[in-house]
């Protein structure tokens, strides 16, 4: 496993657990802020558990492994265009369900907007990692 597949797995399974407790975090401080507390608990040691495995899968395993060969390139291009495709789309969607919500001559608070956007880059960071995931599996299958 090189190291573009490391970096793809440990960022799909960071990117999906944040997303979820992202999603949690905002659930519950919609129903009370006073979990703010709980939740700066929770998510710190989580982030640093994250970087550190970030950190890890960098790291090179000899000095004479490449950063990335044409493979590699190709696989994370392919990745970064569905990935692209899913933030339109998932803008898309966020886009439809407020003005669903709100309606059509509504508006929502200044304060909620950076939320949907981070929400949105999350998914999207996971759909860049699992379409790696996914290519390398493909690559493997055929090669091997």
């Amino acid at each position: 496993m090189n190291r573009m597949q490391k970096t793809a797995w440990v960022g799909f399974f960071g990117s999906l657990t944040s997303s979820v407790l992202y999603a949690t975090a905002f659930m519950l401080l919609l129903l009370s802020p006073a979990y703010r507390r709980v939740l700066c608990l929770i998510l710190c040691p989580f982030l640093a558990v994250l970087f550190a495995a970030l950190v890890w899968s960098c790291r090179k395993q000899s000095p004479a492994e490449p950063d990335c060969d044409e493979r590699d390139s190709q696989i994370s291009r392919r990745a970064v265009i569905i990935s692209f495709a899913g933030l339109c789309f998932l803008i898309y969607i966020s886009d439809a369900i407020v003005i669903l919500w709100t309606g059509v001559g509504g508006s929502i608070p200044t304060s909620v907007l950076p939320v949907i956007h981070l929400g949105v880059g999350l998914l999207t960071a996971t759909l860049y990692y699992a379409a790696m995931i996914v290519f390398y599996g493909k690559g493997k299958k055929a090669n091997g």
